[in-house]
């Protein structure tokens, strides 16, 4: 699980976001959302941050950057969410792995 600010940068992981992508939790926060998916740019960012309703949520693949290099497949449950007058971007990722 992974919590991002309204600017795309990690705010909040879990650790098993952390072992997913290869960070400790000090290394991870700050992290910008586009470092962690290269196929995010920061116009698309903005366009879905001014398009959020908190709440809706949306499923998804795609794939992430790990801190080695590597790109994995992932499944991405995401949504919106306000505490007081801050909106985060939740997003729960699970590596989507080869069947055998």
């Amino acid at each position: 699980i992974i919590l991002f600010d309204e600017e795309g940068r990690v705010y909040k992981a879990n650790k098993t976001a952390g072992e997913l992508l290869g960070y400790t939790a000090g290394e991870f926060q700050g992290i910008s959302v586009i470092e962690i998916n290269p196929s995010i740019s920061k116009a698309q960012w903005d366009r879905m941050r001014a398009g959020a309703s908190p709440g809706v949520k949306e499923r998804t693949r795609s794939t992430h950057k790990r801190k080695d290099g590597r790109i994995i497949e992932v499944e991405v449950s995401r949504t919106f969410v306000t505490f007081g007058e801050r909106m985060y971007f939740c997003s729960i990722a699970r590596e989507v792995l080869p069947e055998r």
